[in-house]
C-alpha cells in the first residue's frame, strides 16, 4: 500500500475579501450607483468620522483581521469573523496630526483631498487600500476634484452638510449629480443639469462642448468659475458660468454671455437644460407647479409619459418639482421662459435666458418632501 500524498490545497486557507462599505457612490438611477474609486470617506472639520468596514471570510475556519489607517487621518480596529461569514464594523477616525487640521487638503493633495493608506493584515497577509477624504465643515461649502465615473477626468464638487454638486466641465459644464445628502439621492438623472446651449436668432443651436474651469472665493465661500467659446460664426459667442452654494440647500449659477457685435444684437439665447427624474404612479405621480404673476394658488401639470411639452407662462418664475415622499426641487429665475419635455422615465426643463448684458442667475434649491 503506497501513502496518498497529501494535497497542499486542503490545507491552504481560503481567501477573504475586503472592502469600504460606506464610501461616497455616485448616482446612476434610483437603484444603482457607482462606488468610489478609491473610496472617498466625509469627514468634518476636525477630521474625525467613521468608516464601515465589510470583510466576506470565505474560509470555513475563523479569521481575525486587522485594520490600520496612517496619514492624515488615523484610525484602527479588529475585525473576529466566523468560517464563511461577512461582517461589518465601524472604525472610528481621527486627526493624523495637528498640522493642517482646519484645512480640505495638504501640500500634496491639491485637488483638495486628503490621503490615507488602509493596511489590512489577517493570517500573515498583508493588504492595502487608498482612501481618500473630504472636510466638510458645519455652515461651509467644501471643494475638491475626483473622478467619479472613472473615465480618467476628474470631476469637480462643491458641498455642504445638506448637499452635494458633482460638475463636469468637460462635458459642457454640466451637473452629473444633484445629491441631497439626507436620502443619498440626486435630484437629477443621468443626462445631467445645467447643461448649456446658444440658440441663435437663425434658430441654430449650438451646445457648449467643454469649459475651461477655475476654483474661485466668493462672499459665499467656494465656486467653480467656467468660460467657453460656444461657437463661431453669427457672432462668437463667449459663455461664462459661475457656480456656488448660496444657502445651505440652494445651488447658484450665474451666467454672462460676450459676443460680437454685442450680444443684444445678435438676438441669441442661452438655454440651460436641466433633467430631472419623473413618474407616473397612482399614489407617487410627479407634478409640476408654479405661481403666475400675483397669484397665490400654483397651477400644476402631472408629468405624463411621453407627453406633451408644457409651456411655463412668462410670467412665472419658479417652478417646483414635486414626487410625494421624496425631496422636490425647485428652480428660480428672474427673466427668460420655461418649457418642459416630457420623456419616457424624467422631464426635461428647458431655461432659454435672455441675451443682455448683464448677468443671469438661476438658483436650483432641494425642497423637504412633502
Amino acid at each position: 500500500h503506497v501513502p496518498q500524498k497529501a494535497d497542499p490545497s486542503k490545507n491552504r486557507r481560503r481567501d477573504f475579501t475586503f472592502a469600504v462599505a460606506d464610501a461616497v457612490r455616485l448616482p446612476l438611477g434610483p437603484d444603482a450607483s457607482l462606488p468610489t474609486e478609491p473610496p472617498l470617506i466625509i469627514l468634518d472639520a476636525n477630521r474625525t468620522g467613521h468608516l464601515l468596514a465589510r470583510a466576506d471570510n470565505y474560509d470555513e475556519m475563523g479569521r481575525e483581521i486587522h485594520l490600520r489607517l496612517e496619514g492624515p487621518v488615523r484610525g484602527s480596529e479588529r475585525m473576529i469573523l466566523d468560517g464563511n461569514e461577512t461582517l461589518h464594523e465601524k472604525m472610528k477616525l481621527g486627526p493624523g496630526s495637528q498640522e493642517d487640521v482646519d484645512g480640505n487638503g495638504t501640500a500634496e493633495s491639491t485637488n483638495g483631498l486628503l490621503r490615507g493608506e488602509l493596511e489590512v493584515r489577517s493570517s500573515g497577509e498583508r493588504r492595502t487600500l487608498p482612501i481618500v477624504f473630504a472636510s466638510v465643515a458645519e455652515g461651509k461649502t467644501a471643494r475638491y476634484q475626483l473622478d467619479f465615473d472613472r473615465d480618467g477626468a476628474p470631476e469637480w464638487v462643491l458641498e455642504n452638510e445638506r448637499l452635494r454638486l458633482i460638475l463636469q466641465p468637460e462635458a459642457g459644464g454640466s451637473a452629473v449629480a444633484l445629491v441631497d445628502k439626507t436620502t443619498g439621492t440626486s435630484l437629477l438623472t443621468t443626462v445631467g443639469g445645467v447643461r448649456d446651449a446658444i440658440v441663435f436668432a437663425t434658430g441654430r443651436v449650438a451646445p457648449i462642448r467643454a469649459y475651461r474651469s477655475e476654483w474661485v472665493e466668493g462672499p459665499n465661500g467656494p465656486g467653480v468659475r467656467m468660460r467657453s467659446i460656444a461657437a463661431e460664426g453669427e457672432g462668437a459667442t463667449a459663455v461664462e458660468k459661475a457656480i456656488q452654494i448660496v444657502a445651505p440647500e440652494t445651488v447658484e449659477v450665474e451666467y454672462r454671455l460676450r459676443s460680437a457685435p454685442p450680444t443684444e444684437a445678435t438676438g441669441i439665447q442661452l438655454e440651460a437644460l436641466t433633467s430631472v427624474p419623473a413618474q407616473v404612479h397612482q399614489e407617487r405621480s410627479t407634478r409640476f407647479c408654479w405661481t403666475e404673476g400675483g397669484e397665490a394658488e400654483p397651477r400644476c401639470a402631472d408629468f405624463q409619459r411621453d407627453g406633451p411639452t408644457v409651456e411655463v407662462p412668462a410670467s412665472a418664475h419658479r417652478l417646483e418639482v414635486r414626487t410625494a415622499g421624496s425631496p422636490g426641487f425647485a428652480v428660480e429665475w428672474k427673466g427668460g421662459t420655461m418649457k418642459i419635455e416630457m420623456k419616457e422615465f424624467s422631464a426635461l426643463l428647458r431655461l432659454a435666458l435672455p441675451a443682455t448684458p448683464e448677468p443671469q442667475q438661476v438658483r436650483y434649491t432641494i425642497l423637504p418632501p412633502e
